[in-house]
């Protein structure tokens, strides 16, 4: 009754987990991310080799060659960080990371390293993509898009659980 006792939902805003050039999903060249098969999101053109979080939170799954880590915030927003197309055969070593399931990491922390020069060499499109798995739980206000952003700038607000 009157609210009293009751957690008030707090947006979580996801923000740019690298430095390059904002794109709205439905611009990738990929079909399945194009058709927001995975959920709403984004993607950033990469200028920069590193990758940071764009959400605090748990390290639910990273993929061998550490092209996809999964970040579950502790508002229960669950984020899938995908770099590149067509990378879950590439050679270990392209993509480093040392993170670990059941990591917790801090919105804007180093989460991975992209060698660069060895995706122009295999034709890898140098992006990132950014996936609210969960997207229909929540309401989304994207910032801004299709325009030049900095690691850290703020890109999308979940609003509370619907």
């Amino acid at each position: 009754m009157f609210g009293i006792g009751k957690k008030k939902e707090s947006a979580i805003t996801l923000t740019a987990p690298t430095d390059g050039y904002l794109a709205d999903l439905s611009a990738s060249k990929d079909p399945v991310f194009a058709a927001k098969t995975l959920g709403e999101g984004f993607y950033i053109k990469m200028e920069e080799p590193e990758v940071f979080a764009p959400v605090s939170g748990t390290v639910t799954g990273i993929f061998p060659t550490n092209h996809a880590i999964c970040i579950k915030t502790d508002e229960g927003a669950e984020i899938l960080v995908h770099i590149g197309i067509d990378t879950n055969a590439i050679k270990p070593g392209i993509i480093e990371s040392s993170l670990k399931v059941n990591d917790h990491i801090k919105k804007g922390s180093k989460i991975a390293e992209v060698d660069l020069q060895r995706f122009d060499d295999l034709g890898i499109p140098k992006e990132i993509y950014v996936f609210i798995l969960n997207s229909q739980d929540y309401s989304i206000n994207k910032c801004c898009v299709d325009e030049h952003v900095y690691e850290g700038d703020r890109i999308v607000e979940l609003a509370g659980r619907k």
